[in-house]
């Protein structure tokens, strides 16, 4: 397998006046095309700051963070806006799905505005559903 993200060597700090708060220091992380990962820890410890390394949405102090072999540092934000819609999904604690959307359609939305053809879409977000085990829900919407 092909590493789809990489770090080295990352690290990030917030600036607040003359505060300098560590919350991730020279982190190194692989994760290759296809693999699952879950990001947990105590509240504070640094899980959304790294999903925001990680997709682009901000920059690390120190290190590099690629994405399919890409530095996104050398990159614009229109150019990692297209390789995040390409190669990236999330899927967050707390998610906020449209109520008045299916499971299938909610799942296929992201698929649908990159531009991929409507059924090839749907046919994926149905494969998606199946493996994390709700084929049977498909049509069903989120408060059902």
């Amino acid at each position: 397998m092909n590493n789809l993200i990489e770090c080295q060597q990352v690290s990030y700090h917030y600036n607040s006046g003359k505060i300098k708060t560590p919350v991730l220091e020279a982190l190194n992380l692989s994760i290759s095309s296809g693999e699952s990962i879950a990001i947990l820890g105590q509240s504070g410890c640094g899980k959304s700051t790294l999903l925001n390394l990680l997709g682009g949405m901000s920059q690390p102090s120190k290190g590099e963070v690629h994405l399919n072999g890409t530095n996104l540092g050398q990159l614009s934000e229109d150019k990692i806006t297209e390789l995040r819609a390409q190669h990236l999904g999330f899927v967050y604690q707390f998610h906020h799905l449209l109520k008045d959307f299916s499971a299938l359609d909610n799942v296929a939305m992201p698929l649908l505005i990159r531009g991929d053809d409507k059924q090839v879409a749907l046919t994926s977000a149905g494969e998606l559903l199946s493996k994390v085990g709700l084929q049977d829900r498909l049509d069903h919407r989120p408060a059902e």
